[in-house]
Formats: structure tokens, sequence, C-alpha cells
């Protein structure tokens, strides 16, 4: 999305491979280099042995990532200020440089038990499994890690529209809501009130995520390299 006259587009020209972490960013690339992408996804952990269903009895709500604007995390907060009718709690793990600013401007949310900032957390999977839905807000991603913890832990998801195109880890009213950035708290509220589709979307995700385990990103950076050496 930058403008093409800078040196990190030029110098694509010039490679013999180019790789991308996730198969729809393929097609964000100009036509004429696409033959050139390799897709290699990120090496991720095992999935459960077999599904577990999280907390969805619960009325929380976890997201995870540093605290800093790419995470946007401002956009579902200030809903969350500005009524008080919303019956969830946000649970959010993560350290980084707007962490004083969100406790300052949102200490009546955690003073209230609404909102709670944990920081880093050790056991990942013991902090998503407090919740009912992961929610995510950011402005962009590369490969989204988070979220594929998520899946992992067998979540329901509610997204922004600008994750749409990951099929591969979210789709809509199978296991997440995509929703406008203004309609995560009602997504949020209608979901928790429907927990047979809770239970649904959670099944959903957890299939998501063993599908995304079917890759080998070790034996493609191998066949990827191995092709390109004897090219030269």
């Amino acid at each position: 999305k930058l403008s093409k006259y800078n040196l990190g587009f030029l110098s694509l020209f010039f490679a013999d491979a180019i790789t991308v972490q996730v198969s729809a960013y393929k097609n964000q690339y100009p036509y004429f280099l696409q033959r050139k992408i390799f897709v290699i996804n990120n090496f991720i952990k095992e999935p459960l042995f077999k599904y577990k269903k999280p907390k969805l009895s619960s009325n929380k709500v976890s997201m995870l990532g540093r605290l800093c604007a790419q995470k946007n995390y401002e956009i579902i907060l200030d809903q969350l200020n500005l009524n008080n009718n919303y019956d969830m709690k946000l649970l959010i793990a993560g350290d980084g440089d707007l962490s004083n600013y969100l406790k300052y401007k949102y200490k009546n949310l955690i003073k209230s038990s609404r909102l709670t900032l944990y920081g880093n957390v050790r056991n990942v999977d013991l902090f998503l499994s407090k919740s009912a839905i992961y929610c995510m807000t950011s402005l962009w991603e590369g490969y989204p890690n988070s979220l594929v913890e998520a899946l992992r832990m067998c979540l329901p998801i509610v997204i922004s529209k600008r994750f749409k195109e990951l099929t591969d880890f979210v789709e809509h009213e199978v296991n997440a809501l995509i929703v406008n950035d203004d309609n995560f708290l009602d997504a949020i509220t209608y979901l928790l009130s429907n927990k047979k589709l809770l239970l649904k979307m959670s099944k959903e995700s957890y299939k998501k995520y063993c599908f995304l385990c079917r890759s080998n990103p070790s034996l493609d950076w191998y066949n990827l390299v191995k092709t390109n050496k004897y090219n030269h």
C-alpha cells in the first residue's frame, strides 16, 4: 500500500523469490510479480488432542497483543466506555507503549472490573481459556499469531472486516462474525446471548486450526531454497 516509488517495492523486481505468510496476501501484489510469490505459513503449535470447549458460559471477551496503535484497542474500549448496557468483561493480555495511556483513559472501566489489563502473560492458553469469545480489532497484521492462538483454544471470533479475505482463519457466521468497527459490541452481545451458536462456532474454530496445521513450513522453506539454488 506504499507508494510504488520506494526501494522496498523496486527490490522485488530483482528477487528470485518472494514469500508471503498468508495465501490471501498474494493477490495484493502486481500480477507480474505473483509468479515469484510462494506462500509459507508461520510455524504453529500442534493442535489440541481433541476439541475442548472453552468457557462459553462466561461473559468474558479476550484480546491479545502489544498495547500499540496497530492493535486499535481504543475502537472497542471507547464503545464500552460510552455504554454501560453491555454485559461483558474485556480481558487484554500484552504490554507496550500505550500501557499507561490506556490505564489512565479507561480507569473507570478498570475500576468497575469491565476491563482487565493483564500485561504480559506466561500461559497464553490459560488466559484464553477463561473467555467465551476472542476479539481482534487490528488495523493490519502479517501472520495473525494471536488469532491463531485463539483458534487453537477453540474460541469463536469477532473480527474487523479488514480481515474478511483471511478465509483460512475466519469465515462469517461459520467460526466468526466479521463486522464493521462500530459494530464490535453489538456482535459480541449477540453471540453471548446465543450459546448454541457460540458452541457451533467454537467447534468450527477448532476445525480451522486443525486445517492450518496441515501446512509444513519446514518443507516449504526447504523446497523453496532447493529450487532456487539449482536455478542458478
